[in-house]
């Protein structure tokens, strides 16, 4: 989505997500394939902001996601969900 990286995570299976000045990219180098996250206003499931500045995964699997005027993301991957985020405000 953008040129200007602020962060990566690896996740166990080797997956990549990126973070970006235009969103979160999840990069899957097995299959060459991207997938870009962004906020889109009228949806409450995306992204809070596209300026994405930290990734990190706790113990219980789930993706905190910093950006940079949004908060903070929490970002559930489930197979029956998909996408799902929480905004938490600090």
């Amino acid at each position: 989505s953008n040129n200007s990286i602020w962060s990566i995570y690896e996740d166990k299976s080797g997956i990549l997500w990126i973070g970006t000045l235009a969103g979160l990219n999840r990069y899957d180098q097995n299959k060459n394939q991207y997938i870009c996250y962004q906020s889109v206003s009228n949806d409450p499931n995306s992204l809070s902001n596209d300026f994405i500045r930290s990734i990190c995964k706790d113990k219980q699997g789930v993706f905190w996601i910093g950006t940079d005027g949004g908060g903070l993301n929490k970002l559930i991957l489930s197979e029956s969900k998909g996408f799902h985020r929480d905004i938490i405000k600090i």
